[in-house]
Order: structure tokens, then sequence, then C-alpha cells
């Protein structure tokens, strides 16, 4: 799902053996932090920054994609943060600008190497349409280990270890899952289950 300095890719859902379904969440939360970020790192004026900021999630909001794209653009060209990046990247990847949205958020890795919410984006994408397991995993162990309760972190994770045949570490991730609630893990979970049983009565 998108969402958290805007919005995050976060649950991988999957048909036959791989991720494929894409949601989508909204946080008020960074983005309070991001008008604050703004507001100690630039000389631009306070006033002027919440209106841009709160006219682009507005935007966002009503789903006038383009229209937020272009004034997170404009924020970004005032100051270029990491959320600044990030938040450009979330509306390109929305517009269908995969390479625009994955070269956003390594900028925002290159300035805050610890943006979970952007490593759990770039893990997506490079699982989902770069189909490079590696570097999803990469990013994904990142975002795990920056943000280690997140159980949506953990159901992709899970789900992309699965897709690469690492079924023992899918089943200890799905089983976290199923504890959490996730919705679907236990279907998951079964899944994995099956396969490994699979595994050992080809032994």
């Amino acid at each position: 799902m998108l969402a958290r300095s805007l919005l995050r890719i976060a649950r991988l859902g999957a048909a036959q053996s791989r991720p494929a379904v894409l949601a989508y969440r909204f946080s008020a939360k960074h983005t309070r932090q991001q008008i604050q970020q703004l507001r100690w790192a630039s000389s631009i004026p306070e006033d002027s920054v919440s209106q841009l900021t709160q006219q682009a999630q507005s935007q966002l909001e009503q789903g006038n994609t383009q229209e937020a794209y272009n004034s997170f653009l404009k924020i970004l060209s005032l100051h270029p943060s990491a959320d600044s990046h990030f938040s450009v990247g979330v509306c390109a990847y929305m517009l269908n600008r995969v390479d625009e949205a994955l070269d956003m958020w390594e900028r925002t890795l290159q300035i805050n190497p610890d943006h979970s919410d952007a490593h759990v984006n770039l893990g997506s994408i490079y699982f989902l349409k770069k189909q490079n397991g590696g570097k999803a995993v990469e990013h994904l162990e990142r975002a795990r280990d920056l943000v280690p309760d997140d159980a949506e972190v953990m159901f992709n994770l899970a789900a992309v270890y699965d897709s690469l045949g690492r079924l023992d570490e899918a089943k200890a991730l799905f089983e976290k899952c199923v504890e959490r609630g996730i919705k679907n893990a236990d279907v998951f979970l079964r899944n994995v289950n099956a396969k490994l049983l699979k595994k050992s009565l080809e032994k």
C-alpha cells in the first residue's frame, strides 16, 4: 500500500506464486513532519510551505495526481529534502512513471538512508516491476531492520522470500503476520507449508 510521508507501497498480495496486488493508505503524521522539516531547513515562509503542502495533499486525496505531482515538484525545487523526493516519487508511481519513481526513492535514500518507506517502496518496485528479487530483498530487509514491528513489511519480505524459494524464512515471517492478524497471511502460510512438505517428500 502506498503511504506514510504520503503514500507507501506496503502490501504485496499474490496471484499464484508471486505478489501482484498493490493497495494504498494515507497518513497525515509524516506530512506534518515534512512541513516542519521544510520550515526548519529552508528560508521559505512558513505560510508558503504549509499552503503548498496542504494543496498537494488535497489534490492527491481528490485523485488529482498530476496536479499533486506538479505541486510536489514545486516543493522539491524549493527544498530538495528526503521527503520531498519521496513525495514526488509517490506521484510519479501513481502516474505509471516507474523509472522516475525509482529514481526519486533512490535519491530519498541518498539524503536519508534510514527512510523506511523509501526502502519498502523500492523493495516492492524492484520485485513487481523490475523482477529483481535480490534488490527487493536488500531493501525490504533494511526496512524490517528499521521498523521491526511493521507487519506489512514482514508480509512483503515473506512474499519475496517465498518467490525466491527461501521457504523457511518465508514461513517464519508469515507465522508472525498471522499472529498480528494480517489479512490472508494464513493462506500464504498454508501455501508455504505445502511447498515445504512437497520438498521434504521429494528428498
